[in-house]
């Protein structure tokens, strides 16, 4: 089993802001992050994920993916009028099983499609653009992943493109969709309301404080 490897962590963090800065639009790749996120452990599968217990690299992994949807939960609930609805109750379930307290991780990955797929059927533009939306997504893949562990190699969910295409980030990267609420979009929708410079910002957080708060939680 590959462990935790703090010297390949550090410099892949290095490679990803150096990336950030490269990029015009400031938004980090899958393929970048999911070299980082593979130094912190071997991935399981996702039904071993639901049903193993969760191995280190699960852990750290399900840390930083709360911590993500914890800085997108204010843009939902600003959005509807500071009532997070049932969104609220997905996010203490994910607390909870990050804090390793008993839930039901199955129930858990269930409650995060649901949510996934009620986004997918639609919802208009608000005052800010797609913000609240991709808040709502990134909060409903942090709690999948969580629950069954990060998708990160081919035949876990995703293909070989998905973990290699240097320009899409991966469906269920909650990160990306917690990147692009901070943003007001993804840097391919509308001009009108992604921001590159927030993009940044966002991405400067990941990597400065999340990566690393998400290592000492565990660690």
């Amino acid at each position: 089993m590959v462990a935790f490897d703090e010297n390949g962590v550090a410099e892949r963090i290095r490679a990803c802001e150096e990336q950030v800065e490269r990029d015009p639009e400031h938004f980090l790749s899958f393929k970048a992050r999911r070299k980082m996120l593979l130094h912190f452990g071997e991935p399981s599968s996702p039904r071993e994920g639901l049903e193993q217990p969760m191995t280190e690299g699960h852990r750290l992994r399900g840390h930083l993916a709360l911590k993500v949807a914890e800085r997108a939960l204010p843009i939902w609930t600003e959005h509807h009028g500071g009532d997070p609805g049932d969104v609220a109750v997905l996010m203490e379930m994910t607390r909870d099983v990050v804090a390793g307290r008993p839930v039901d991780r199955k129930r858990l990955a269930r409650e995060g499609m649901e949510l996934k797929n009620h986004l997918d059927g639609g919802a208009p533009a608000g005052p800010k653009g797609f913000g609240y939306v991709y808040a709502g997504y990134a909060m409903a893949f942090a709690a999948i992943s969580v629950a069954k562990g990060e998708v990160l190699v081919p035949g876990h969910g995703a293909t070989q493109l998905d973990v290699e295409n240097p320009q899409e980030h991966h469906l269920y990267d909650c990160a990306a969709w917690g990147a692009a609420a901070a943003a007001g979009d993804l840097p391919w929708g509308d001009p009108n309301f992604y921001s590159a410079s927030k993009a940044r910002d966002y991405w400067h957080w990941y990597l400065r404080e999340a990566v690393p708060q998400a290592v000492d939680d565990v660690r």
